[in-house]
């Protein structure tokens, strides 16, 4: 039902941003540079260069690592016009690592669908809810 929840919201929201802005916005927020960053998420230094500098996008598993020990939202983590912090906070921080991950492969299979059958999932996910 989470799940659901999750891609209901993002299926409403503006995406303003990618994902390497807002880690430098992250950043500036917690004063803390590339090094700092990598200590507290494990993230390889490469890695976290080539997302700086716009050579690609993180993976799942790399957002999942800065989510998770900087307890932000994913949304606004994946460049989504909502705060880095926010009342859903506590309804992530109560679900376990592995119910975020999946809620994050679940968004990412979606982005990558055509519009038609994002729109049909969606038709699809109410209907299941009203039949729940």
């Amino acid at each position: 039902m989470y799940v659901i929840l999750i891609r209901e919201v993002l299926y409403m929201i503006k995406r303003v941003t990618n994902s390497h802005q807002r880690i430098e916005e992250l950043m500036d927020y917690y004063s803390i540079n590339q090094t700092e960053l990598c200590k507290r998420t494990g993230l390889q230094k490469s890695a976290l260069s080539n997302y700086l500098n716009s050579d690609r996008e993180p993976r799942l598993n790399q957002l999942v690592l800065i989510i998770d020990s900087f307890n932000i939202n994913p949304a606004w983590l994946m460049g989504y016009d909502v705060p880095m912090y926010n009342s859903m906070d506590q309804d992530i921080a109560s679900c376990d690592n592995n119910t975020v991950r999946q809620a994050l492969e679940l968004y990412e299979a979606i982005e990558n669908l055509s519009q038609d059958k994002k729109d049909a999932l969606y038709k699809f996910l109410k209907f299941l809810q009203s039949n729940a």
